[in-house]
């Protein structure tokens, strides 16, 4: 018989049965922790680089807002609003032809998120 391999995930690992975490059930945890601040900054101006390449311009402001708002989000939550800015600006460039990311493209972008759960 072919060994089974069982992942599992929770946001609450507090909230786990005793009972699941006994020895030869789920034998190792692996803890992902929410990035520190300069961990989030610089993921999140390598990730600009490469999202917006060379068809739009962040402003420095901008960038800031960006990690303010996204300050305890996930890598992941993080992925998806630097989509969203991506998304929402390429969609301007197409209507008003305005190639630079403003704060107020941040917030826009952000608030048709749902990133109360970082």
């Amino acid at each position: 018989m072919p060994d089974v391999l069982v992942i599992a995930a929770t946001n609450h690992p507090e909230a786990l049965d005793p009972a699941v975490l006994r020895g030869g059930r789920l034998e190792q945890k692996i803890r992902f922790d929410v990035p520190s601040r300069e961990s989030l900054a610089a993921y999140i101006r390598s990730q600009l680089r490469v999202k917006a390449g060379t068809t739009f311009a962040v402003s420095r402001q901008a960038v800031e807002c960006v990690i303010t708002a996204l300050e305890g989000c996930s890598i992941a939550d993080a992925d998806a609003a630097l989509q969203r800015l991506i998304d929402d600006a390429a969609e301007r460039h197409i209507e008003s032809g305005d190639t630079t990311i403003t704060v107020a493209d941040v917030r826009a972008a952000l608030s048709t998120l749902d990133i109360s759960m970082c």
